[in-house]
């Protein structure tokens, strides 16, 4: 067995400088009843919003099943104004989530009050959703994913099947008139959608005094005219707990278990879900032991923990199949298998070690303080909470301070996952006869329906599957109540943007460390993780002669740092977990660890240490180059990649550029673990590094990296640039490209079923169109201008076809759009005309300021400032600024460039359009497209 290494104690030190968000969450309770939680978050400069509301699947009876998730339908669908992100009908919750830039903030507020709270849902919208729904409950009722939910779902939660998505009754749907399903919003309306039953969550570029006003006369002028009503179970628990599925559409040869626990608490369920399924856990190697299991491996091994309010779940799950030694697969079959499985969950108490246990608590309270240091997870999760908050409602003896009860609570879980002990989780596992769930091929099933029966397992087929068809729920379903009603809606006041540009300059800092290597910082006050970036000239021109080679040296890097890391953490010399990743641009590769700011001393010696002194291995090395050479088929196979590969060779002809962009040949094939090797040293030259710091900063930060990355010495190798040559448009007015169509999907094998692909042949292919401009000189207001309405024409046209908007790189001075599946190109030649036309119209109207400028710069804030929502996304946007500025980098363009946006007129807007002419000065079409 695998040495197993006991992990010490995660713990998040309380640092004097930082606020940290879990306690810089603000809670107040509107007059009304709502509670609202807010967060500011300078760094980011989006406004995440969120509406959740205590109503989901587990308020459903049996005639109202599938309602709420209508509601969530019908409150998108009817208001059409409101860009949501995404809305879920849960278990316990409704979630409506947006993200708007902090001038939308004011608007948006006002409008999902009224779409919440006072919405009247015209007859064709409900009559379209509730049809909607009809064929997706009509679908869904044959597909085998939901006759499988739909059985356990039924068995586990006998007492009331129905309060699950799984339990939705389809003739409901099949008998229920737009009339009637009206009756049924307006009660969940009344009942359900309440202040005293909701909760806002707002997070990123706000002022709290300015958006709790917002929210008083937003959602505060709704009052609660009902109590949440309390629904209680409507049938007796279920005894029976053994139980075979079985269908001629699951694959013979697989044995599927399902096998579930329902009476551990919340923390007991989670600490053994992570104790037994961690890769390399004794539990599972214990199952992999067995050749007459034939796991296919440890990833085929799933133990996890489900909650709702009211319950919660240790899930063991996997996959059998028949032995591959003949012999032992003659004298077995699938009740065998199932009975020498559930033998090893009987020797659970003597397989699971406490050391196990306590890796467990460890990554459950680092993983739980880790959410509680990232703004936009945190509010995910407290929104999450809130809805199964009575769960918690008991109060411990807390000294820190925190201006939020409920992130308090949240937090307080720590000390009920450090109280909860081995022995006592062990005998209450024991105290209970798990839900056993067998799910086989129906021939597999006749031929051991005896062993099965005499066993104790029942039946279950398609006829009795869902709860509806069972005897015992007979005395069901009836249809409800009344009609609807009317409320008023308000507008909104502007609002600025917090100063978001000066405080985030003011959070900036760079120095130079004794041997050229600059340092670039930004402080987030709000973090406890620190995220830096290891900048290194030459990116991919750096290997232009030879495709792909630096792409393998960064990779290779990246993983020498990973496993010295992972080194440090198994030693005890790192308390907390990290992430490490690689990305290649054109001009500069970047190696991204995100760490604790307490093991920053470790992290810091760690990378320099590996710079210095790594060793590659052979293995590594192949399998790196392996991966390079995959993906590269897989980008020669796409139409886009092949038609901007013939644009680039056009504009800029034959050398380094094209190289780089060319869809067609192999690479590496002369690369070998001597040439890897030989390169490396490359790698140890201080003149090619930058390093970018996010995030909770180190006290002595400068000391200490002049002490580890400060030691590299500098050699002064120039890295390989593209020249710096103009594009030649006249070669590319009208491009046609020959594309070779190749069929790739991403089924695994498993999934992909017996049936070969059946191959259509066809000469009609949906192509990409490729439309392509001059930018302005980079650095520049105009270039940043260019690139909000490059990205603004891109949203508009996206509501037609899919676009990638790929803005100006490095020795790349061009912007482009890439418009997929493309079926007739002069139709979207005309549309492209008429899109920039309509732009242009509209700003040189007198009210441009308040419709489309306000558009284009809020469209930026949402499609291209996502990224400051992390630490991580943050410092990849600083090294964009060296990546586009190679020679003078420009570490805050992000931010200059963002100014720029937001300060600019429509007078600013209206010159930039002739950098987009109504015909592109490049145009690229696949010659097998329609005119």
């Amino acid at each position: 067995m695998k040495k197993f290494y006991s992990i010490l104690l995660f713990c998040l030190l309380a640092h004097p400088f930082f606020s940290t968000p879990v306690k810089s969450v603000q809670e107040y309770t509107l007059e009304n009843g709502m509670q609202v939680f807010l967060l500011e978050d300078p760094s980011d400069a989006q406004v995440h919003i969120e509406y959740t509301c205590r109503a989901g699947f587990s308020s459903q009876t049996q005639s109202t099943c599938g309602f709420f998730k209508l509601y969530t339908m019908l409150v998108k669908a009817a208001a059409p104004k409101l860009s949501f992100t995404d809305v879920q009908c849960n278990a316990d919750s409704s979630r409506y989530i947006i993200e708007v830039s902090p001038s939308e903030v004011s608007e948006t507020l006002f409008s999902l009050s009224d779409a919440v709270f006072a919405q009247d849902f015209p007859d064709e919208i409900l009559k379209n959703q509730l049809n909607l729904l009809k064929k997706e409950v009509n679908d869904n009722k044959d597909s085998m994913s939901v006759y499988i939910n739909a059985a356990i779902d039924s068995r586990v939660f006998s007492e009331a099947p129905w309060k699950h998505d799984s339990g939705i009754y389809p003739p409901v749907f099949k008998k229920t008139t737009e009339k009637t399903a009206r009756t049924v919003i307006k009660q969940i309306s009344e009942q359900w959608y309440t202040p005293k039953n909701s909760a806002v969550f707002i997070s990123g570029n706000i002022n709290t005094e300015r958006t709790l006003l917002l929210l008083r006369n937003s959602f505060g002028r709704y009052y609660s005219n009902f109590r949440t009503p309390v629904e209680k179970p409507a049938s007796p628990v279920n005894r029976q707990r053994k139980y075979v599925l079985h269908s001629n559409e699951i694959s013979p040869e697989l044995t599927q278990l399902v096998i579930q626990y329902t009476l551990l608490d919340m923390e007991q369920s989670d600490l053994l879900s992570l104790a037994m399924g961690y890769e390399g856990s004794l539990f599972k190697q214990q199952v992999l032991s067995f050749e007459e299991l034939n796991i296919p491996g440890d990833e085929y091994i799933n133990v996890s923990a489900a909650h709702k309010k009211d319950s919660s779940r240790l899930i063991i799950q996997t996959l059998l199949q028949p032995p591959e030694n003949k012999k032992l697969a003659a004298s077995t079959n699938s009740f065998k298998q199932t009975e020498l499985f559930l033998k090893q969950l009987t020797l659970i108490p003597h397989i699971v070690q406490s050391e196990e246990f306590e890796y467990a608590k460890n990554q459950l309270e680092y993983s739980l303080n880790r959410t509680a240091a990232i703004s936009s997870e945190l509010m995910k999760t407290l929104s999450e909470f809130w809805a199964v908050q009575p769960y918690f409602n008991y109060v411990e003896n807390d000294i820190e301070d925190y201006n939020s009860q409920t992130a308090r609570m949240l937090m307080s879980r720590t000390q009920k996952l450090r109280s909860t002990a081995l022995s006592d989780t062990i005998t209450q596992l024991q105290n209970e006869e798990p839900f056993i769930f067998v799910i086989i091929n129906s021939k597999d099933y006749k031929a051991n329906k005896k062993a099965y029966t005499a066993a104790g397992f029942e039946e279950i087929n398609e006829k009795n599957a869902s709860w509806y068809v069972q005897q015992m729920f007979k005395d069901s379903l009836a249809e409800s109540l009344p009609q609807n009603q009317e409320k008023l809606y308000s507008s909104a006041a502007a609002t600025d943007d917090n100063s978001y540009y000066q405080k985030n300059l003011d959070q900036t800092n760079q120095f130079t460390l004794s041997n050229g290597i600059t340092v670039y910082t930004k402080q987030n006050p709000l973090s406890e993780q620190t995220s830096l970036v290891l900048s290194i000239k030459g990116g991919k021109l750096n290997s232009a002669d030879d495709n792909g080679f630096e792409e393998v040296m960064i990779n290779l890097t990246a993983g020498l740092i990973q496993k010295k890391l992972i080194s440090a953490q198994a030693e005890g010399l790192l308390t907390g977990a990290f992430y490490v990743s690689s990305q290649t641009a054109l001009s500069t590769g970047n190696i991204i660890v995100e760490f604790d700011l307490e093991d920053t001393i470790a992290v810091l010696k760690t990378i320099s240490e590996v710079i210095v002194y790594g060793e590659i291995a052979p293995a590594d090395a192949d399998r790196a180059v392996a991966s390079r050479k995959y993906r590269k088929r897989l980008e020669n196979g796409t139409a886009a990649n092949q038609m901007y590969s013939s644009l680039i060779n056009k504009l800029y002809g034959k050398g380094n550029l094209s190289n780089i962009f060319e869809a067609e040949k192999e690479i590496l094939l002369d690369t070998d673990y001597t040439k890897i090797l030989s390169a490396y040293p490359q790698l140890l030259d201080a003149s090619r590094y930058s390093v970018i710091i996010c995030g909770a900063l180190y006290e002595n930060l400068p000391s200490l990296l002049e002490e580890t990355l400060g030691q590299l010495s500098s050699q002064n190798t120039a890295a390989t640039l593209a020249p710096s040559t103009e594009p030649d448009f006249s070669k590319a007015k009208n491009l046609s490209v020959r594309v070779r169509h190749t069929f790739l999907t991403d089924i695994p094998a498993e999934k992909a079923g017996p049936q070969p692909a059946v191959l259509i042949p066809t000469t009609e292919f949906l192509d990409p169109v490729i439309y392509a401009n001059k930018a302005p000189e980079p650095g520049t207001k105009q270039a940043a201008l260019y690139n909000a309405v490059l990205n603004y024409i891109g949203k508009t046209i996206e509501r037609s076809y899919p676009v990638t908007v790929q803005f100006p790189r490095s020795c790349l001075n061009i912007g482009s759009l890439t418009i997929q599946n493309v079926s007739h190109t002069r139709e979207l030649d005309s549309q492209y005309k008429t899109v920039i036309q309509t732009i242009t119209e509209q700003m040189q109207r007198l009210q441009a300021k308040d419709t489309i400028i306000k558009e284009i710069k809020n469209s930026w804030i949402l499609n291209q400032m996502t990224q400051t929502g992390s630490d991580t996304g943050t410092a990849l946007l600083i090294q964009n600024g060296l990546e586009l500025f190679t020679e003078n980098p420009k570490p805050h363009w992000y931010l200059e460039e963002y100014n720029y946006i937001q300060t600019a007129t429509a007078q600013d807007f209206l010159e930039i359009m002739e950098y987009f002419p109504v015909i592109s000065q490049a145009r690229v079409y696949s010659s097998d497209s329609k005119k």
